[in-house]
C-alpha cells in the first residue's frame, strides 16, 4: 500500500500548514468544542444533537481526550487529520478494488489527498465532516466486502454505520439513501451472479 504514501502526505502536510495558520475556533468547530466542554463540566451527560444537523459523537470521542490533556483545539485538528486520512485509504482501496487496480486507487487517493475543499473542511471540521468522512470511509470498505459477507450480517453492518453516520451528521440521509440503493444493487448482482 505504498502507492497511498503522496496522497497521505500531501493531506497531512497541507492540513499542518492549515493548523498553523489558523489559530482559534473556525465556525461548527466552536459548537463541537462548546459540546465537550459541556461533558468535562458534567453539565449535559447525555447530548444527541449539537445543533440540528450536527450530532455529539465527536463531542463523546474527544472528550476522554480532552479529559487526559485539557481543552487543545490543535489536537482536536490533528485528530481530524486522522478521521481525513481514514477516509482517503478507504476510498483509494475501494477504488483500487472496484475500478482497475492501483492507478485508480491512486488517482481517488490523490483527489481527496490534494483537493483544497476536502481538506480545509476536514481540518476544521466544518459541519461535522471529519468523523462523517471516516465513517464513510469504513463504510465503503465494509460494501466492498459485502460479497464475502453473509446477507444479514452485511445489511446490519451497513445499517450500524448509517445510523452512526446519521447521529454524527443529520443530513446524511441523502448519502444514506444512495448507499442503501447501492447495497440493494451488488446484493442483487452478487445472487444473480451465483444463481447463474
Amino acid at each position: 500500500m505504498g502507492w497511498l504514501a503522496p496522497p497521505l502526505i500531501s493531506f497531512i502536510a497541507i492540513g499542518i500548514a492549515l493548523i498553523a495558520t489558523r489559530p482559534g475556533l473556525q465556525g461548527d468547530e466552536a459548537h463541537l468544542i462548546e459540546g465537550v466542554i459541556r461533558l468535562l463540566r458534567r453539565e449535559d451527560l447525555v447530548q444527541l444533537m449539537e445543533i440540528p444537523y450536527i450530532g455529539s459523537a465527536k463531542s463523546y470521542l474527544l472528550f476522554p481526550v480532552f479529559l487526559a490533556t485539557g481543552v487543545n483545539i490543535e489536537l482536536a485538528r490533528v485528530l481530524n487529520l486522522v478521521f481525513g486520512g481514514v477516509a482517503i485509504v478507504a476510498v483509494g482501496d475501494f477504488a483500487r478494488r472496484r475500478f482497475g487496480g492501483t492507478a485508480a486507487g491512486m488517482a481517488a487517493a490523490l483527489v481527496l489527498g490534494t483537493h483544497p475543499g476536502f481538506i480545509g473542511w476536514v481540518v476544521f471540521d466544518n459541519t461535522g465532516l471529519a468523523l462523517l468522512m471516516a465513517g464513510i470511509g469504513a463504510v465503503l470498505l465494509t460494501f466492498e466486502r459485502f460479497d464475502r459477507i453473509e446477507s444479514f450480517r452485511a445489511a446490519l453492518l451497513l445499517g450500524a454505520a448509517v445510523g452512526f453516520a446519521g447521529w454524527v451528521r443529520a443530513n446524511f440521509v441523502w448519502q444514506a439513501l444512495a448507499l442503501v440503493v447501492a447495497f440493494v444493487a451488488v446484493r442483487r448482482s452478487a445472487l444473480a451472479g451465483s444463481v447463474a
